[in-house]
């Protein structure tokens, strides 16, 4: 078992490395948005552990030094988290984000589109 300040890593019989995330923080999307960013560097398989959490099973794809494997760990982490809070964020706004697109492509009528362009030429 590796620990990385309170991050819990473990080691499987089939030299996998194993991280747990509380499904009530990262939702599915934002853990493979995260893993997809290193599928280049290290072997992943996804999937719940119990109704509470999902696991983050990886393996490198090369040799690797623990110094790799400890900057993988918080690069992940932190991109799990970023993308949870992108999606949070994306939530919270969607409203007034469709608002405004919906404004921005809404069709204008003859006498607006006068009317603007008077007020700009003067």
């Amino acid at each position: 078992m590796v620990t990385n300040d309170k991050i819990v890593v473990k080691k499987t019989a089939d030299n996998f490395y194993f991280i747990e995330l509380l499904k009530d923080y990262y939702e599915r999307e934002a853990v493979f948005r995260a893993a997809n960013e290193f599928t280049d560097k290290f072997t992943f398989y996804i999937e719940p552990t119990d109704e509470l959490h999902v696991g983050v099973f990886f393996k490198p794809n090369n040799e690797h030094t623990d110094k790799l494997l400890d900057d993988f760990i918080r690069l992940f982490c932190n991109r799990a988290l970023d993308y949870q809070v992108r999606l949070d964020l994306e939530k919270q706004y969607r409203t007034i984000r469709n608002l405004i697109v919906k404004h921005a492509f809404s069709p204008l009528s003859l006498d607006e589109l006068h009317s603007k362009s008077s007020s700009e030429n003067e």
